[in-house]
């Protein structure tokens, strides 16, 4: 039925027994198996009419027996025919079946043979014809369940592709967890803190003297050094490795790490351009002991001019980029830069700046106390002494004029003002608003306990 109605053409004969075909009912009763059984049967009948007929006409001097009886044979023969071909042609009344003998008839003695090859093709039609749909039906599960196969070997082959790649990292991830905890030997002797692998395998946790501890819990300067020494190991694995020209940008890698740990990141950076020369590098930092030694690592380079120094600076107009200070360039210390920015702060400064004014101004206090007392005493301590020293010399040089400053006023400010605000709701205003004055004193200060070197500070602060 679908073959021969379900689709957009429509077929006037079977296409399998080239019957003709009048409307669906007539089809239904075509391709039932009662009606297929007795179209078979007819035309088994007139096979054997024909052949019966055939083979009397090949009968060679027939009795008068003989051909009495082919005679009547031919009359049953002549009313049997039409009967077979109508019902042949519509199957309507279910009838008896016809049952000839030729037994009796002498003469007659040869068997007609059957056509093998044309009774095996009907046959083989009537099956097709009986199993066309449930073909159809297997056929299009077969393309589906091919095309299901087609696609699940399609999903497995990109899964076993991010399997390897998966595993390449881990491979990759594993190589540089080991160089980072060889690093961290070296960084954090004191702090055992090591990357290793998770109970499941399936990736790293982060140890603090063989505990679990939570990256949050690190300082500052721990996570910004093993964020940065990750960063340079990946930038060079062997999967995803950065191009031999390609341009590296680094921003501010020693934020709050101290002395020893500001080394060991210069030393990973200076390793790392050492190894790739034809990578472009930016470094970007606001510490200037850091600056000091890629300074002091890249002197000739820098004097050459192959390696540039600028300076970003935030203006109303945005960041402004400009070329390094000469006393920043031509000094491997940053004291006289630190103390030129303090002489112009020496008259008037701004809320705003007292922020920057009162952490440069203990850093350059501390490193010119260092340098004249050599004491190991604290701040505090070693300002009293100085302050003291400079009474004595005023005293001794200017009688009616004391040095009158009070040290604890310059320890409030530069230790208070420089560590003493967790945020900006909780700053002290009053200690900041007298920025300008304790320039002025430390100024005279140094001015008092050394002229000679004080001097030498005014030129170059009065000359840049």
């Amino acid at each position: 039925m679908a073959l021969h109605f379900g689709s957009e053409e429509k077929h006037d004969k079977c296409i399998f027994c080239d019957s003709d075909i009048r409307n669906t009912d007539e089809l239904l009763k075509h391709f039932s198996d009662e009606v297929v059984r007795t179209i078979n049967s007819i035309d088994g009948y007139l096979s054997q009419i024909e052949t019966h007929t055939t083979t009397f006409s090949q009968v060679e001097s027939p009795t008068q027996t003989q051909t009495t009886n082919v005679n009547s044979l031919r009359e049953v023969f002549d009313k049997i025919t039409p009967i077979l071909r109508e019902k042949r042609n519509a199957v309507s009344v279910k009838k008896d079946p016809i049952v000839i003998d030729v037994a009796g008839i002498t003469g007659l003695t040869e068997v007609p043979e059957v056509d093998a090859t044309s009774t095996a093709y009907i046959i083989e039609s009537h099956y097709v014809a009986e199993q066309y749909d449930a073909y159809g039906v297997a056929y299009a599960e077969y393309e589906a369940a091919l095309k299901s196969k087609t696609d699940l070997a399609e999903e497995v082959r990109v899964l076993d592709g991010q399997v390897r790649v998966l595993k390449q990292k881990a491979k990759n991830t594993h190589e540089s967890a080991a160089a980072l905890n060889t690093l961290f030997k070296v960084v954090f002797p004191y702090r055992k803190i090591e990357i290793t692998d998770n109970d499941d395998g399936t990736g790293y946790v982060l140890k603090r003297d063989g505990a679990n501890c939570s990256f949050a819990s690190l300082s500052e300067g721990e996570k910004n050094f093993i964020a940065l020494a990750y960063f340079i190991y990946s930038i060079n694995d062997a999967q995803n490795k950065l191009a031999a020209e390609g341009v590296v940008l680094i921003d501010d890698p020693v934020s709050s790490l101290d002395k020893q740990a500001i080394f060991q990141i210069f030393s990973i950076l200076v390793n790392e351009i050492k190894k790739n020369p034809g990578r472009q590098y930016f470094v970007l930092t606001h510490n200037l002991d850091f600056l000091g030694h890629l300074k002091e690592h890249f002197n000739s380079a820098i004097g050459a001019d192959k390696i540039r120094l600028f300076s970003l600076s935030a203006t109303d107009a945005g960041c402004v980029i400009t070329t390094i200070h000469p006393l920043l360039k031509d000094h491997r210390s940053d004291y006289y830069y630190v103390f030129n920015v303090l002489y112009k702060f020496k008259d008037t400064c701004s809320p705003e700046d007292s922020y920057l004014v009162v952490n440069l101004l203990r850093r350059w206090l501390e490193t010119f106390l260092e340098f004249k007392f050599s004491t190991s005493g604290d701040l505090a301590s070693t300002l009293d002494l100085a302050y003291g020293e400079a009474r004595k010399i005023r005293e001794k040089e200017q009688p009616g004029n004391p040095f009158a400053a009070d040290h604890l006023q310059m320890y409030r400010f530069i230790n208070h003002g420089s560590h003493g605000f967790p945020d900006t709701e909780s700053t002290d205003e009053s200690v900041l608003t007298s920025a300008n004055m304790r320039i002025q004193e430390a100024i005279q200060l140094v001015k008092v306990l050394d002229p000679l070197h004080y001097k030498k500070l005014e030129s170059k602060a009065t000359r840049t």
